[in-house]
């Protein structure tokens, strides 16, 4: 038997499976693992998606996203760290666009459930190690704690970000439970505990994650649904319960009632002006007004007193300017495009669009309070990742005109 004809014919079988390890590596290490060994692997697998499928990966999304990485490379520090930034997030993108790539569409959905599953629970895991550090050594000023892997003293924004997609896959682990019990049960579970852990060390916003992901399925459920009887009446029955709850939560605070107001406001809930008024969008509504005074970025914008303006899209406008601010934008959009295309795509089942639309918001809800790209580049690549496995699901069997497309 040819080897070499072997592994040809089976090429994308393989390139799924060791890229797929690798990532569930880089996924459980992402701090243990140094990232020019991440970039390296990244770019050895896009040279063998070239030389193996004759497939570049690029569309006008990747382009911009490229595009954006690169010209916010020029306000980053040192020669390795400017490939990193420029080239990372678009390598991660043409990787998730071409790992769940078939011809076969239940192959694709498939793979599309397992990569991101072994992103989430190899990110899961990162979280577990952490709150061990965390019950060892507790909690040190400024409500951060040791990272597992690198030891370095995160804050507890920072390592919210490993529940995330734990926490946005719960609606979908409880309402498809019947259809893999075991993996189900496992989203279920951790991303219960992700919540409660949370709340034990002073989180709030993996709670807030958690709400309006769960609106979101909520909403997507009804639209795929709506011919049915039984949802307009489960609409109606929504509306009055969340009408009667808003009235009572309004009651119990206007009026103090068993002292709701004064806990609240003596709790974490309370911190850096609540959640409708927190310091944080002061910063982002100042961002936004000062967009046009620094055109070539440099960090000088005022923000309400912060350093940074906790949104990644202004955070970035703030350090290399407004065009890779409309880069970055533009290449959000399509990416909402895509998630409004897998929606509509009525080839596609609705257990996986439930299923990334819950993946694609958990993170995209982090980068608009957080300073994800600021914090580490990995926080932000991931969801290039995501997009690109989106993007696979809403062309599924469509040829490219170009094989280089």
């Amino acid at each position: 038997m040819n080897i070499g004809k072997w592994i040809y014919s089976n090429s994308e079988k393989l390139f799924f499976i060791i890229n797929s390890s690798v990532l569930a590596c880089v996924s459980c290490c992402l701090y243990g693992i140094d990232k020019q060994y991440i970039l390296l692997w990244l770019i050895l697998s896009y040279v063998f998606q070239l030389i193996l499928f004759h497939q570049s990966g690029l569309d006008m999304q990747s382009v911009f996203l490229l595009l954006g990485m690169i010209i916010h490379s020029f306000a980053c520090e040192g020669k390795m760290g400017k490939i990193e930034v420029s080239l990372t997030p678009f390598l991660f993108y043409c990787l998730g666009k071409r790992l769940v790539q078939s011809d076969d569409k239940s192959k694709i959905v498939k793979r599309t459930k397992l990569i991101i599953l072994i992103l989430t629970i190899g990110l899961f895991l990162n979280s577990v190690l952490n709150a061990i550090e965390y019950y060892l050594y507790g909690l040190e000023e400024g409500r951060r704690w040791k990272e597992f892997w690198s030891q370095m003293s995160l804050p507890g924004t920072q390592h919210v970000f490993w529940d995330l997609l734990i926490v946005g896959l719960i609606f979908y682990g409880i309402f498809y439970i019947k259809k893999d019990f075991i993996t189900n049960a496992i989203l279920i579970l951790g991303g219960g505990w992700s919540l409660w852990f949370s709340l034990v060390t002073g989180s709030r916003l993996l709670c807030m994650v958690f709400v309006v992901v769960l609106g979101i399925n909520v909403l997507l459920f009804w639209y795929l649904n709506w011919g049915k009887k039984s949802v307009k009446y489960s609409v109606l029955i929504c509306a009055i319960t969340l009408a009667l709850i808003s009235i009572m939560l309004i009651g119990l605070w206007k009026f103090d009632l068993f002292g709701f107001q004064s806990r609240i406001q003596n709790s974490f809930w309370s911190r850096d002006g609540g959640i409708l008024h927190n310091i944080r969008f002061q910063a982002q509504i100042s961002a936004l007004k000062q967009l046009f005074k620094y055109p070539f970025g440099g960090r000088q914008m005022e923000l309400a007193g912060l350093y940074f303006a906790h949104n990644v899209w202004l955070d970035m406008a703030n350090a290399s300017g407004i065009f890779s601010f409309t880069c970055i934008v533009i290449y959000t959009l399509c990416s909402f495009g895509d998630i409004y295309k897998l929606v509509k795509e009525k080839t596609l089942e609705k257990d996986i669009k439930h299923f990334l639309v819950s993946a694609y918001f958990s993170l995209w809800l982090y980068y608009m309070v957080e300073t994800a790209l600021d914090a580490d580049l990995m926080l932000w690549a991931v969801w290039a990742l995501v997009c690109g496995v989106i993007k696979s699901n809403i062309v599924t069997n469509k040829k490219p005109k170009n094989k280089l497309a």
